[in-house]
Formats: C-alpha cells, sequence, structure tokens
C-alpha cells in the first residue's frame, strides 16, 4: 500500500509539473509571433485606455517679489492667492486628526497656491527643509507672515485613511492650516460639491475619500433641492456568522440633526439592514447589521451604503416607550380578563402567524375577552345606543309593494325572509308614502 501510495504521489507531480510547463510554453510561444500578427492581436484584445483627470492649476498668483526686510536684506515675497480671487469669504473645512488627541479644520482653498500651516502646529509635523520656496507670504490672515520652512504633516480622514501634506510653516496664525493648490495638483485631486467629498489615488492605487463641509450653505442640500447624503462606512466592520453588529456611519451634517437611514440595493442579500431613524453625533449615526447567513462578511470602510435624510416638521416621529413589552402587555389583558371568559372551540386552528408560545398564549387570551363580537349570531345586530333615525321621503310616489331586484326567481324566498327579520327587528319600517 505504500509503494502504491508513494507511486500515485508520484505521478501526481509529474501531471502538475507537466501541465505548468505547457501553460509556460503556450505564454512563450505567444510572445514570440511575428511583430505584424502581434500588433493584430493587441489592436482587437487590448481595451481603449480612457481619457485621464488632469487637475489644472488657476494661476494669476502674480510673480515672486524681492523686497527689503528694512535690515539690508533681500527676502522673497508672494502673495498666497490668486490675484482675482479677492479675500476668503467661506472656505470648505475637512477634518484631519494629526493626534489621537488633536483634530484640526483644515481649510480647502482652490485659489491659494501654497499649503500653509500656523506656527502652534509645528509640534504634529516633521521639518523636511529650512529652504522654503519664498521668505514672506501675503495673505494669510491679513499682512505679511515670514515663512520658516516647508515642514509635512499627516493625519488621518474620519475613514481612517492617512494623508500627508507639505505646508510653509508661518509665523503667528495659531493653529490655522490651510490647503492650497500645490497639495491639490501633486496629487490630481477631484472636488464633489455634490457629496461633498475630496477625491483622490494615492501612490499605492488606493481610493482616499476627505470629506469636508461648506460654509454658507444649508446642510444636505443638494442640487436638486432634495436634503438627503450619502452615507459612508467610517470603519471597515467585520461580520460574524449569524450576529448582529451595530456599524458606525459617517453622514454630512450638523450635530444633533434628526433623520432616516435608507439602504441603498445592494447584492448581499444576506445582510439585513433596516430604515433606521438616528440622531447625528460627531458627524456618525449607528445603524444594525444582522448577517443572516453561515459565512462571515467584511465591509470595507467607505462603502457607500445608503442615503440619509433629514426629518423635517411635517414627519412625526413615533418614539418606542416600552408600553408594547411582554410584562406590561400580560398586565393590560389581566385586567381585561372576564370570570365567564371561556376557551374557545377553534384556538388550536387560530392563523396568527408564526409566534413564541407565550406571545401565542397572550393573543389568545386576548381573543377570549372579545370572543362576544366576533362569534357569529342570528338575525340583525342590536340597536345603536344613539338617537339617529334616517327618513327617506318618496314625495308623490307611490310606495313599493313588490320586492323586485335582480337576482334568481329561486331566491325570492330567502330575501322575503330577510326582510321580514329587519321589519321585526326594527332595523327597517313599513313605508307610509302616498
Amino acid at each position: 500500500m505504500r509503494a502504491l501510495r508513494r507511486r500515485a504521489t508520484k505521478e501526481a507531480k509529474k501531471f502538475r509539473v507537466a501541465r505548468r510547463v505547457r501553460r509556460l510554453q503556450r505564454q512563450q510561444q505567444m510572445y514570440e509571433q511575428p511583430e505584424e500578427k502581434g500588433k493584430t492581436k493587441m489592436r482587437h484584445t487590448q481595451p481603449q485606455m480612457r481619457a485621464s483627470y488632469h487637475y489644472e492649476r488657476r494661476g494669476g498668483y502674480g510673480d515672486v517679489e524681492l523686497i527689503d526686510d528694512g535690515k539690508g536684506k533681500s527676502v522673497r515675497n508672494t502673495q498666497l492667492r490668486a490675484a482675482s480671487s479677492g479675500e476668503p469669504t467661506s472656505l470648505t473645512t475637512a477634518l484631519l486628526a494629526v493626534s489621537k488627541a488633536r483634530t484640526l479644520e483644515v481649510r480647502l482653498d482652490t485659489c491659494a497656491q501654497f499649503s500653509v500651516a500656523g506656527i502652534e502646529l509645528r509640534k504634529y509635523g516633521m521639518c523636511l527643509t529650512r529652504e522654503a520656496p519664498v521668505d514672506v507670504v501675503e495673505g494669510f490672515g491679513g499682512g505679511q507672515v515670514r515663512v520658516l520652512g516647508v515642514w509635512r504633516f499627516v493625519g488621518t480622514t474620519v475613514y481612517q485613511q492617512r494623508i500627508a501634506v507639505d505646508a510653509l510653516l508661518v509665523e503667528g496664525q495659531g493653529s490655522e492650516m490651510l490647503i492650497g493648490e500645490d497639495w491639490m495638483a501633486e496629487h490630481q485631486v477631484k472636488l464633489d460639491f455634490g457629496k461633498r467629498e475630496l477625491k483622490y489615488q494615492d501612490d499605492h492605487g488606493q481610493k482616499v475619500i476627505l470629506p469636508f463641509v461648506c460654509h454658507g450653505v444649508t446642510p444636505l442640500m443638494q442640487a436638486s433641492g432634495k436634503c438627503q447624503a450619502t452615507v459612508r462606512l467610517a470603519k471597515t466592520v467585520k461580520l460574524g456568522t449569524n450576529t448582529r453588529s451595530i456599524v458606525r456611519m459617517k453622514v454630512d451634517a450638523a450635530d444633533g440633526t434628526t433623520g432616516i437611514f435608507l439602504l441603498k440595493p445592494t447584492s448581499k442579500r444576506h445582510l439585513l439592514l433596516a430604515p433606521t431613524v438616528d440622531t447625528v453625533r460627531d458627524g456618525v449615526i449607528r445603524v444594525a447589521v444582522l448577517n443572516v447567513e453561515g459565512r462571515r462578511e467584511k465591509l470595507p470602510a467607505r462603502d457607500v451604503l445608503g442615503t440619509w435624510v433629514s426629518t423635517d416638521e411635517t414627519m412625526q416621529l413615533l418614539e418606542m416607550n416600552g408600553e408594547l413589552e411582554r410584562a406590561r402587555v400580560a398586565e393590560w389583558v389581566a385586567k381585561l380578563k372576564k370570570d365567564d371568559a371561556a376557551p374557545q372551540t377553534n384556538e388550536d386552528s387560530l392563523e396568527i402567524g408564526e409566534m413564541r408560545p407565550e406571545e401565542r398564549d397572550l393573543v389568545v387570551a386576548l381573543l377570549r375577552q372579545y370572543a362576544n363580537i366576533v362569534e357569529k349570531k342570528k338575525g340583525c345586530p342590536p340597536q345603536v345606543q344613539t338617537e339617529v333615525v334616517h327618513h327617506i321621503n318618496t314625495g308623490d310616489a307611490a310606495p313599493i309593494m313588490m320586492r323586485r331586484r335582480r337576482h334568481a326567481v329561486s331566491e325570492n324566498a330567502i330575501i322575503g325572509q330577510e326582510v321580514d327579520d329587519m321589519l321585526q327587528d326594527g332595523v327597517i319600517e313599513e313605508g307610509s308614502g302616498a
């Protein structure tokens, strides 16, 4: 047996080696084909490349000027913003965490030619060089400020992605930081004002997303006029088999805003996400996810799961106050119980859905209290206690003496019996017209 097993193992190994050699030979033959044939094949097989996106700088910043610093030395001076842009009134702002305890509000300026940072941010960065392209910058906080060098700041976005910004460190201006067109052109960024996201691809080909806020614009008001925003996962989530997890999702909305999360159509049918009403806290909402299939699932960060629609004054949200808890319902049913409430004959055949035994007992106990309402009885229902009288005035028309209706002749006896019962019960009365 050992010899047979050893021989079978050798044969399987020879087969795998032969298959690999054959695959390599076919690849080599493909590369050794004539040049004309190779060009023809590549023309038909190679897909056409799309036109690449290119970020173009605004320009019009002016030249670098040499001015006297008052000490007999010439320094290089330049305007930070474009000549035709004017003073900024409201800039888009993004959050960037430079440490565990410090998160910066970084301004994005497409009219600034350099990225600039205040002196207080020096402890969060690293000095690259003291030889900056300019010595004095105008337009950052008003007046002229001296440049101390080029510093690199590395921060983390709300989607746990790292972003490195090389900025000019200037005197004063506190902890302000501004990202200009030098960084945007280097990374070929795209500014999506509909979704309020800055996007680009890093050196490894990974997509980086930096959400921002537009000041002076009502939150969640898109071009279409709908109060909705895209919902993305704040961080990667691993869902276990047959588990319920709470995931954190990033929403572009002010803190304290209440809205409804709506799931977008997806191919992952085993993940159950219900529409959820939640209040934004720190730009994040929380949604429960059920994994009902016998396998694990990984939801990557920045994955779009749906939209978030803010509520308005016309919507009324009903809060859960605990009135329908099992203990409260059982107490309420106990108060309704009557001494003469007997079990029904068809309780075992009731179709009330799939319920647990204790919940089914509550429903059956409730039905016993109102059995006399749904019980079928002979004759007409009793008269109501309210004094309501309907009078039909036929005028000069003669009373109807015959019961003519559109029905079979064989049903005359049944109809006559029903009419007599209604006359006897007082539901209808004989006409007294002319």
